[in-house]
């Protein structure tokens, strides 16, 4: 993980602030969480944005290292 300094509008600072009382979530948390939804949503490092990379007929779930790792 890294630390990082993020500048919130009052408003921002108190939904966050709320949300993770509500939620007993550190506010860290419930940001990882929000970046972790939109990222989602826009399609940005989710499963979803790979799949179809590799069409192998004949491959099964058992297959996937030779897929991923090409052995």
């Amino acid at each position: 993980m890294h630390r990082t300094r993020v500048i919130l509008e009052n408003k921002h600072y108190q939904i966050l602030k709320e949300l993770a009382g509500k939620e007993k979530k550190s506010m860290s948390r419930i940001l990882r969480e929000m970046i972790d939804s939109y990222a989602e949503k826009k399609d940005i490092f989710s499963l979803s944005s790979i799949a179809g990379i590799i069409e192998d007929l004949d491959a099964s779930g058992e297959d996937h290292d030779r897929c991923i790792y090409r052995i």
